[in-house]
């Protein structure tokens, strides 16, 4: 049976399976909207942006996209085969016209990669590498072979003329998408919103957090972190802002949001 809650102000119908610890903690009639939501409002409101939600799981930040930007094109991916049903379904009940469900990993690779699928935490499902030593036993998980495609490869074969935003929520493996993206980011320059997880990162892919934030310097000219109540912007630029942040980050709560763009001047004059 769905659930009614609210998203930006928006009554939704959400269909989720009740043995997914995710679903089952959304209350009836509660209120959906995080500061990744405030941050994403203020960056695509009302403008006819092409966006990508990688990481997609049932399907909020999808619906958020939507309302947000009416006249644009969404495509939100999803490997898991349960969650990628319940997914397509918010999609259709909401009526998402602009919305294109696609049943894929990103990746730095074109054809397949592990994933976790975790039925009692959907949210928490994610990719290994090859040799991993994470199995099924120690997750209590379905370890699965899932298609995947670079983002290159994707925006190619889609053909798409633009690509303005990217959001990217994939446990721990969001350098492995970033990897698979450079022709599209050098291209089209988009905003890109990132989850940055530490737990994820250190046990998944056995990535540190200060190494994760290193390569998206390089990647990056300009990199913020999304305030964790309101959504604000908060410019990354000194040795000291990124100390800070790993030392919020590691010692008080392990998941933080970051934004990366190409330009500050149009942010800021935003904010």
């Amino acid at each position: 049976m769905a659930k009614t809650a609210f998203l930006l102000g928006q009554r939704l119908s959400l269909s989720g399976d009740p043995s997914d610890a995710y679903y089952r903690d959304i209350a009836e009639g509660g209120n959906l909207t995080d500061n990744t939501h405030l941050c994403a409002s203020r960056l695509v409101s009302g403008r006819s942006f092409t966006c990508l939600d990688v990481g997609a799981n049932i399907g909020v930040f999808t619906l958020a996209l939507a309302r947000l930007c009416p006249g644009g094109r969404i495509f939100a991916f999803e490997p898991s085969p349960s969650t990628f049903r319940f997914l397509s379904e918010n999609i259709n009940s909401h009526a998402c016209t602009t919305v294109v469900a696609v049943p894929l990993a990103l990746a730095d690779h074109d054809g397949k990669v592990l994933f976790h699928d975790v039925s009692f935490f959907e949210a928490g499902s994610f990719t290994v590498p090859d040799g991993s030593p994470l199995t099924s036993e120690v997750i209590g998980s379905d370890l699965r072979s899932v298609a995947c495609e670079k983002l290159d490869t994707f925006v190619q074969r889609a053909g798409l003329k633009r690509v303005d935003f990217i959001k990217i929520d994939v446990e721990g493996s969001e350098l492995s998408v970033l990897e698979g993206a450079g022709e599209t980011l050098t291209h089209f320059h988009p905003l890109v919103m990132l989850e940055f997880n530490s737990f994820a990162l250190s046990v998944f892919r056995d990535i540190t957090a200060s190494r994760f934030l290193r390569t998206l310097k390089e990647i990056f000219p300009r990199l913020f972190l999304i305030g964790r109540t309101d959504g604000h912007l908060s410019p990354l630029k000194t040795e000291k802002d990124f100390y800070l942040l790993l030392q919020e980050n590691l010692t008080k709560g392990c998941v933080d949001n970051l934004l990366g763009a190409w330009h500050d001047s149009a942010l800021e004059n935003d904010w």
